[in-house]
Order: structure tokens, then sequence, then C-alpha cells
């Protein structure tokens, strides 16, 4: 599962199906899917982003996780590639493909 995009993903599937992607309900489920039992002490893995975040998530929601997941990790990194390529443009150092790995290696590192 990919941490960060499930909440955004059932949320969109709650939506779809009519719920509040803001319930309680959704919150439990939530939590019950990603640890096996409701949570007070740990991050409580809740639909905490602005609506208009559907907005962008909403078709993928349309088809199951295990194929939504790999489209959005493919659509991040896709971005990220074409972000370091243009930062590199932006730099001048677009020719150099050193300077682009550098830039695209120290993106990935957190």
């Amino acid at each position: 599962m990919v941490w960060d995009f499930y909440p955004l993903w059932r949320a969109g599937r709650w939506l779809l199906d009519g719920g509040d992607p803001y319930s309680d309900a959704l919150t439990d489920q939530l939590q019950l899917e990603s640890y096996g039992r409701l949570v007070q002490d740990q991050d409580p893995h809740t639909f905490a982003y602005p609506m208009t975040s559907l907005s962008l998530v909403l078709p993928l929601c349309l088809l199951p996780a295990s194929v939504a997941q790999p489209v959005w990790l493919a659509t991040i990194l896709w971005g990220l590639v074409w972000s370091v390529i243009g930062l590199a443009h932006s730099m001048g150092s677009v020719r150099r493909p050193f300077a682009c790995v550098v830039l695209l290696t120290l993106s990935l590192i957190h």
C-alpha cells in the first residue's frame, strides 16, 4: 500500500459512494485497513486534505487500489524526473548529465 495515497483513494471511493470523506466512519475504516485496529496514539491515518485534492485523484478512484497505486506512483516519479530536468534546464545544466543525476538523486533522498 502506498501509505500517503491510500487515504486519498479511499476517500475518493467513499465520496463516489455518496459518503462524507471527513466522517469518523471513514477514519475508522482507514485505521482498520491500515493498522488492523482503531488507534489513538499513532498517526490517525485520516483523510486530512482539502476536498479539491480529490479532483486530482478521482479518476484513479474508479480503479481498484492495486491498479491505482502503481499509476499514482508512476505519475509522481514522472513529475519528479521532469521537475529535475526543468530545474537543470533553468540552471543551464541540462547538457551536463552528471548534474541531472545529482539533482535527481538528491530529490529522492529525504
